[in-house]
């Protein structure tokens, strides 16, 4: 971890989004002082996530009653979903045609016209992710104000509110959920080169250390690649983690942003390509299947998470993002549809 560590928490009683962004501001702060000599070429990590195998067999998809892309925004252009907002980070679609999002103290559902409903409290919730059922996986903290203390909870909620802990006292700072392939959930610890697997039975492993600080995660198409955002040490890192039998067989450095961005969600349109949170930037990053990247839109408040439109009311071809010191939650145009996510 960098230097900028040795201040004792992010996690004060009182914790809002604000004190997080103290903590990402301390470190984009000792980042500036970096020299640059990064480009826009990837690292030497190669993955094929694009490409299927025998056995990796796909349901075949009716491209016809897939619904269409929306023509209202151009690629990269920008709307507001929602205002008002005191900071929000997890953003997820159930599967079932509804938006949440998740702020320090509450998960929301967020309708199409942006108006918010309030569906379960939590003290600390962070990253979010949906389960084929419908409920939706919390990231809380916990309620201890250190952070090498093992106290963070990965809570299942049900579609009527109702919180059950699925996992709790294996991780210090449960930050984002990601579900693999093969049915249970992996969750980073951005605060620890760590990342751990829970089943659904609340069984916690810890699935590798490799990482420095991981944050955001997608799989690739063909489960075999699991890419992590790294957010504080090595900031502008994205990582590719090889998947062989459902482990960890090796972590290679995919593609390297500019410096200071301070990584932080993550998604993959169904095309491979990734899209980066560069949250003290303000900016969302595309990077390609070679690692080369592009922004695609700036201008927002400390992006956080991002997640493709699903459901009525909502654009399959564009990114929702929450803002984790700003006040908005965002449609960004992309022209094409997000990954089939793991539920």
């Amino acid at each position: 971890m960098g230097a900028w560590f040795a201040l004792n928490s992010r996690r004060g009683n009182d914790m809002t989004n604000s004190t997080r962004m103290a903590w990402i501001l301390a470190a984009a702060l000792a980042l500036l002082s970096i020299p640059a000599g990064c480009s826009s070429d990837g690292g030497e990590a190669q993955t094929d996530g694009d490409e299927m195998t025998d056995g990796d067999e796909e349901a075949e998809i009716d491209e016809d009653a897939l619904p269409a892309c929306w023509t209202d925004l151009a690629e990269g252009e920008k709307i507001a979903l929602a205002d008002g907002l005191s900071g929000t980070e997890g953003i997820t679609f159930d599967g079932k045609g509804k938006l949440y999002a998740a702020s320090a103290t509450m998960l929301m559902e967020i309708s199409p016209d942006g108006i918010q409903r309030d569906v379960a409290p939590f003290s600390k919730a962070v990253g979010i992710a949906a389960a084929e059922d419908g409920s939706i996986l919390v990231c809380d903290f916990g309620p201890s104000d250190e952070v090498d203390v093992r106290d963070g909870v990965l809570w299942r909620v049900s579609p009527e509110g109702d919180a059950q802990a699925l996992s709790e006292g294996a991780i210090a700072n449960a930050n984002f959920p990601v579900r693999t392939p093969w049915g249970s959930w992996l969750v980073s610890d951005d605060f620890a080169p760590e990342i751990w697997e829970i089943t659904d039975d609340g069984e916690a492993t810890l699935w590798t250390n490799e990482i420095p600080s991981p944050n955001g995660m997608v799989f690739s198409a063909d489960g075999k690649t699991l890419y992590v955002a790294n957010t504080f040490d090595q900031d502008s890192r994205v990582f590719a983690v090889s998947v062989v039998d459902g482990e960890a067989a090796g972590v290679e450095e995919f593609t390297r942003l500019d410096p200071g961005s301070v990584n932080d969600g993550m998604a993959m349109d169904e095309d491979g390509n990734l899209y980066v949170a560069a949250n003290i930037k303000g900016q969302i990053v595309r990077v390609a299947l070679d690692g080369s990247y592009e922004t695609l839109v700036g201008g927002m408040t400390t992006p956080a998470s991002l997640a493709f439109g699903e459901g009525e009311g909502f654009d399959p071809c564009s990114l929702y993002v929450t803002e984790l010191a700003g006040a908005k939650i965002w449609r960004v145009a992309v022209g094409v549809r997000g990954a089939r996510l793991y539920r």
